[in-house]
């Protein structure tokens, strides 16, 4: 019984891979992400999932989760919804609508889905989530990475320029104000020492970044 209800969920899949799409596209641009996009960008790779999804259906695949789908492309998926600006929920969201449509079409045409297809469908999609949030959480991180890289050399940068100038100053003072008292050198060491603290804090800066 499991292994007919598996066939007759895998050619509908393929059969109503069009209707399924478009009910899935329906109810995701509710998602203020997707609202803009047209067809081709908003179904990206789902299509091509839906067809894994049939192939682990007529397989009966025993595969784990980290088996499965190696050659997929959520990963492509998590890059794509990133650069849409899609925040990581509604990437989650996407494949959880989609896991839903699955399952309306199944009770459409009166097929129960319990046992080996609901694990089946679930590895397919759990795995996919897994690697496009994956990919998107890792991508984003870069992102921050090097604007914080690009933030702190400006800043850093913007320092030094005017320590530099502040530098020079206080060298040309140091050398051409005659008969300094004791107070007027003690400020400009002061001032010498304060400009050679700030300038390692930049460099810290730098470093770090580095």
């Amino acid at each position: 019984m499991t292994v007919n209800v598996l066939d007759q969920l895998a050619a509908l899949v393929k059969q109503e891979r069009q209707a399924l799409l478009s009910r899935w596209r329906q109810q995701v641009r509710h998602l203020p992400s997707a609202r803009q996009l047209d067809v081709p960008t908003l179904n990206d790779h789902i299509p091509g999932l839906l067809d894994e999804l049939a192939a682990a259906l007529q397989s009966k695949s025993d595969q784990t989760i980290p088996e499965a789908l190696s050659e997929s492309s959520p990963p492509a998926h998590g890059l794509q919804r990133l650069q849409e600006a899609f925040d990581i929920e509604e990437v989650t969201a996407e494949y959880n609508i989609l896991r839903a449509c699955i399952h309306d079409l199944a009770d459409d045409n009166g097929l129960t889905l319990q046992g080996k297809p609901f694990h089946i469908i679930n590895r397919v999609l759990d795995h996919a989530i897994g690697l496009a949030l994956q990919t998107y959480a890792t991508q984003r991180a870069l992102e921050v990475q090097r604007r914080r890289e690009e933030y702190l050399a400006f800043v850093a940068h913007d320092l030094r320029t005017p320590l530099n100038a502040i530098s020079m100053a206080g060298r040309v003072l140091e050398s051409t104000v005659p008969g300094r008292g004791a107070e007027t050198t003690q400020m400009l060491k002061a001032l010498r020492h304060s400009v050679q603290e700030l300038e390692g804090e930049v460099a810290n800066v730098l470093d770090e970044n580095t």
